[in-house]
């Protein structure tokens, strides 16, 4: 069963890389990340389409995501915590899974954000002089380029939650 107004849900990833089965806990995205995250996965660049799904699975992936089972990420063989009150919390959490293991937080992003799929696809008409071309995953403020492409502030998504369900 979905649930519709819990402020912790779960999913598990199965991380191949790392052997394990990863418990990671996110909260539900709101109708107006729904939209960005939607409208933002790909544009038009001439007569290119530029696809950049994984880079707003990343994105959206981290944003919504609130924690995880402590055991099953780790550096140098000591496990580390997303959880403050926990002796082995790193507040730095979210980033080191950005840039170490950017596909569990695509995997979430894609999970819960891509979950509706599309009614009405293009026509081969609309799609007949179009490329398609996959944009590269750069996290903000590293690209190459010196122009960052348009993501969504920590302030945008970020939303407080007043009650905690277990």
């Amino acid at each position: 069963m979905r649930e519709l107004v819990a402020d912790r849900n779960i999913i598990e990833i199965r991380d191949t890389i790392g052997g394990c089965v990863h418990e990671i806990y996110f909260r539900v995205p709101t109708t107006k990340e729904r939209a960005r995250y939607n409208a933002g996965r790909f544009y038009r660049d001439g007569k290119k389409i530029v696809d950049r799904t994984f880079v707003q699975n990343i994105e959206y992936g981290l944003a919504i995501m609130v924690g995880f089972r402590k055991g099953t990420f780790g550096i140098d063989g000591k496990a580390f915590s997303a959880d403050k009150s926990d002796p082995d919390y790193r507040e730095d959490w979210k980033e080191l899974l950005r840039k170490a293991a950017p596909e569990i937080a695509a995997a979430v992003g894609g999970t819960v954000l891509g979950g509706v799929e599309m009614v009405r696809l293009p026509s081969a008409e609309d799609l007949e002089d179009l490329e398609l071309t996959v944009e590269e995953y750069e996290p903000v403020g590293e690209s190459s380029s010196g122009t960052d492409q348009p993501v969504p502030s920590e302030n945008e998504l970020i939303v407080k939650s007043t009650t905690e369900n277990g």
